[in-house]
């Protein structure tokens, strides 16, 4: 990151083979005081996004002069150096990414871009994604689920639990701790005691619909 990687206006060279497939003005960059620390972009505060093929560039204009090593800062992270991409909300996401590589460990810095417009979030967090997963893929041979299939999986997960009982929920929970199969409890419409069993909703004695655990 210390080389310079942009032209005299700011904009960046790009290696051979690279290409730009998202770019994002006037995006906010942030990191931890660890990150901004440890990556010396505690002067960034507002810059250029370019999602490439292969890495993420931000380039901010810091400081006012004519040498535009001077005037500009800036960051260039591939996505082989991305070990995560944090939650992406309403307009901003992070990545946790390897800033500096060493023989026996490697340390890594969160760094926030914000202030994304709502029509390019997605596009960008999903080539992100996406290029991440190939990554994956290339190194294990696996090839990760469609983040569409997993939350569908979760949305169905969610629905599933919403219609289990609440009452067998808790008779579940009580035999568990007890350790039998069914226990003596009175009927709260005829006061006659019976053997209940977990989902038991009727009263073999009068033929009532009770609920034999009350809150």
């Amino acid at each position: 990151m210390s080389d310079r990687f942009w032209d005299k206006q700011g904009r960046p060279f790009v290696l051979e083979g690279e290409t730009i497939q998202h770019s994002v003005p006037e995006v906010h960059i942030s990191g931890s005081a660890a990150s901004k620390g440890l990556m010396e972009i505690g002067d960034l505060k507002m810059g250029d996004l370019y999602v490439t093929n292969t890495r993420l560039i931000f380039i901010g204009e810091v400081r006012k002069s004519k040498d535009p090593r001077q005037k500009f800062d800036g960051l260039s992270i591939f996505y082989d150096d991305i070990s995560e991409l944090g939650k992406v909300q309403k307009d901003k996401f992070s990545v946790l990414c390897v800033f500096k590589k060493g023989r026996w460990r490697s340390q890594k810095a969160r760094v926030y871009f914000k202030k994304l417009p709502k029509d390019q979030i997605e596009k960008v967090t999903d080539y992100i994604r996406n290029a991440l997963q190939e990554i994956e893929y290339a190194e294990t041979g696996e090839r990760p689920e469609p983040r569409e299939k997993i939350e569908k999986k979760n949305k169905e997960k969610i629905e599933e639990e919403k219609k289990v009982d609440p009452d067998l929920l808790k008779a579940q929970a009580m035999f568990s701790e007890i350790k039998e199969d069914s226990v003596e409890l009175m009927c709260p419409a005829c006061g006659g005691y019976v053997l209940y069993k977990p989902g038991m909703k009727t009263c073999p004695i009068c033929g009532k619909e009770v609920n034999f655990l009350p809150e």
